[in-house]
């Protein structure tokens, strides 16, 4: 079945500046456009709808019943039109409605989580949403206002700002050290029970490095695991020597309940990026949030550069 195509909103428009005016003269000036073009649109309101719509005269123009019902039509269209700009404009100002994070795992558990959480207190009218997957995401395939991820893959389309860099250190329980012995060497780590993670590396050896030395140490872990999460419970309960992050580990290093294994050795850094859509002009919520997030990350990361 064929559909007949919606008048056109110019047309409309000029229709609803005719009816409250009163003449095309007027209609003209209210809308900035010449005369000959009013008539030209109400002309072909009338063609494309079947029906005369005004009465013209020398100085007024009336409205049939046909057209008096119409300038209802268009006078909520002129209405509609007319919120659409403070609308929008309210709504780049304000710092309210949906917030979409994106991360991995162990970045949204350690790091993002408590952050988030403060600033969802500050400003309530936030809904903020954290999304955490182990995998690379697009924020525009995934709806997502930012996400964190450490790889910048380029594209024109997304904004990558560099947050910092990331690595990972030997660690362990006093007590599983007391019981098994201290490493000297990353060598030895090789004798050791150790806690492996397979997201980053899915073979089974230890790359580390300290002041210019390097050295790669195979190792038979006793867990393997793709989540900083379930390595850091094992570790904690003296099962073995994991390698962890600072910003996994931090406060429990602090407490004195787990110390670095091997001190000064970690693997090589790589950079973490917060990676968002274009937009300019930025919504102030976008804003406040880039300026609330950034340098709180930087900070946590400070250990780990």
């Amino acid at each position: 079945m064929k559909t007949t195509p919606p008048p056109s909103p110019d047309a409309l428009l000029a229709f609803d500046a005719l009816a409250r005016q009163g003449s095309f003269t007027a209609a003209a000036e209210a809308l900035g456009c010449a005369k000959s073009r009013v008539s030209q649109l109400v002309k072909e309101l009338e063609r494309d709808l079947g029906a005369v719509l005004v009465l013209r005269n020398t100085r007024r123009v009336a409205l049939t019943e046909a057209g008096v019902r119409l300038a209802q039509h268009a006078a909520r269209l002129r209405e509609l039109l007319e919120r659409v700009k403070p609308d929008i404009t309210d709504t780049q100002g304000s710092v309210e409605g949906p917030l979409r994070i994106g991360s991995t795992f162990a970045f949204a558990q350690y790091v993002l989580a408590p952050l988030l959480a403060q600033l969802g207190a500050q400003y309530p009218g936030l809904r903020i949403e954290l999304m955490a997957e182990n995998r690379l995401q697009d924020p525009v395939e995934s709806s997502l206002d930012f996400c964190l991820r450490t790889r910048n893959v380029h594209d024109d389309r997304l904004v990558a700002k560099s947050l910092g860099f990331l690595c990972e250190v030997p660690v362990a329980t006093p007590l599983y050290l007391e019981q098994q012995g201290w490493p000297k060497t990353p060598e030895d780590l090789s004798m050791h029970q150790t806690l492996h993670n397979s997201f980053y590396d899915h073979g089974h050896a230890w790359r580390l490095e300290k002041g210019g030395q390097i050295a790669s140490v195979d190792i038979k872990p006793t867990l393997v695991a793709d989540q900083y999460a379930v390595l850091a419970a094992a570790m904690r309960a003296h099962q073995g020597i994991a390698l962890l992050p600072h910003y996994v580990m931090r406060p429990w290093l602090q407490q004195g309940e787990v110390v670095e294994a091997l001190p000064g050795w970690h693997t090589a850094s790589w950079p973490i990026f917060l990676v968002y859509p274009y937009r300019q002009p930025m919504p102030r919520k976008y804003q406040v949030f880039l300026d609330f997030i950034v340098p709180r990350v930087r900070s946590l990361l400070g250990a780990d550069a």
